[in-house]
């Protein structure tokens, strides 16, 4: 994506430089938007100037095409195609910056409940606006991170009066495609200013419960509305994964080149042996299929195994973690020192994934002589190294912070985050369950559709 995007800037740089091709009044607001949320930085009138000129390119190839047509004398049919192909270059090109931000809009909104999450847990312990909008905007790294991250600098260069002045106008500009996260943004702006801390904490949980009820209901709707017929809808299956749950991110670490010679060499052997032995012409097709068949197989397997095998271990953590919070939140509320807490945890889940984890940890402390936030974070030795979920560094990252601040406050803030990570897992599950429904019927309707019969 980023090659076509660097592929799509540099064309447009390059037409703006045609100034008989550049058309300001196309600087439409919308496409400002587009372009700003796709993260494209061109000019609106180059995007201008490059549909004028693929609209200018692609008429004089079909002209030339056709020139060519009528000369060899083919049919006047022919000709149909090629008359297509200015309009389709000149749509291709203003429709880009319009594709590309409603990709970035739905991985945006699927983040909104956890942004909700970070800030109403930050205000919890540290009723501080600017650091909630802060901790929320490190941790979450996506196009609604990066939003906030904008936002929160122009309040630091004076363009809004202040940070509570540039999430209104931050709630404002997401609001337009997710009503739920504007309102979760004024209930926490609106928490700041109550003067009970029960009164603020109701505020809190109620911000984070329109977030979670407005993503549960676009996902109904989402799921309602799947009546197109079944070949579409697997057609565009990217949109089918919960995106308001995007999965741990794990890097492919293979060499790629010996996958690929493995696979080509694993992909030659059936036909090889087929032509070897002289069998007859639809078995050798059949082994050439059988070929391609392998060597995909081989690749993807050597490729993609690994990484597989830790997103499966680091989900099976994550699932692990909602618990293990309750236990270290109620560990460390006794007033046990953090390296007790995390040991009593580990021996209490012995054998789970989160176990290994937090014995790393206690580890760390008692025989490495670490501090607690180097015991998780260290670059070189931390029990974190390595670890993908941002969940779960997340809510290790805020605990750390709340017991440098606060001892005796990390027990109660520790089992909120807990119910906050519940609360999260539980509407997610609701929605797979609903779009499982969907998705059975999709793969049923599928498998019973009929069949041509040889002829």
């Amino acid at each position: 994506m980023r090659s076509l995007d660097s592929l799509y800037v540099g064309a447009c740089r390059t037409a703006g430089k045609f100034k008989m091709f550049r058309c300001a009044r196309w600087a439409s607001d919308e496409l400002r938007d587009n372009l700003e949320l796709a993260g494209l930085e061109v000019q609106p009138d180059e995007v201008a100037a490059l549909a004028l000129l693929a609209l200018a390119s692609g008429a004089s190839l079909a002209l030339t095409a056709a020139a060519m047509v009528l000369l060899v004398g083919l049919p006047l049919p022919f000709l149909a195609p090629l008359a297509l192909a200015p309009p389709l270059a000149f749509a291709l090109v203003g429709w880009y910056p319009s594709w590309r931000a409603e990709r970035e809009r739905v991985r945006g909104l699927g983040e909104a409940p956890m942004l909700v999450g970070y800030m109403s847990m930050s205000m919890k312990v540290v009723p501080n606006l600017e650091r909630s909008a802060c901790f929320a905007a490190e941790h979450i790294g996506g196009p609604l991170g990066q939003s906030l991250k904008d936002f929160l600098w122009r309040s630091c260069l004076r363009a809004h009066v202040s940070v509570d002045g540039a999430l209104e106008r931050f709630g404002q500009r997401w609001g337009r495609w997710c009503e739920g996260l504007k309102r979760s943004i004024h209930l926490i702006r609106s928490s700041a200013s109550e003067r009970t801390e029960a009164s603020r904490l109701q505020v809190l949980d109620r911000a984070l419960e329109v977030s979670l009820q407005d993503t549960y209901e676009r996902m109904q709707g989402f799921a309602a509305g799947l009546h197109l017929p079944t070949l579409m809808i697997y057609s565009i299956g990217v949109l089918l994964p919960l995106a308001a749950f995007p999965p741990p991110e794990v890097a492919v670490e293979t060499n790629r080149p010996r996958a690929g010679l493995l696979a080509l060499v694993l992909g030659a052997v059936p036909p090889a042996i087929s032509f070897l032995c002289g069998a007859p012409s639809d078995i050798r097709a059949l082994a050439c299929l059988w070929g391609v068949t392998a060597g995909v197989a081989t690749y993807l397997h050597r490729t993609y195994r690994r990484a597989y095998e830790t997103r499966s271990a680091i989900e099976r953590m994550e699932r692990e973690f909602c618990d293990s919070l309750v236990q270290l939140g109620n560990r460390i509320a006794e007033g046990r020192p953090a390296e007790d807490a995390f040991e009593h945890v580990a021996n209490a889940m012995r054998g789970s994934e989160v176990a290994d984890l937090y014995s790393r940890v206690s580890i760390n402390i008692r025989f490495g002589g670490m501090g607690l936030r180097a015991a998780l974070f260290d670059l070189e030795g931390g029990a974190l190294r390595g670890a993908n979920s941002r969940t779960i560094r997340s809510a290790l990252r805020m605990l750390v912070d709340i017991i440098e601040r606060s001892t005796s406050a990390a027990g109660a803030a520790t089992l909120r985050m807990a119910d906050h990570l519940k609360e999260l897992k539980r509407v997610e599950l609701d929605i797979r369950r609903s779009l499982g429904e969907v998705v059975t019927s999709m793969r049923s309707s599928r498998s019973s559709s009929p069949r041509s019969s040889p002829r």
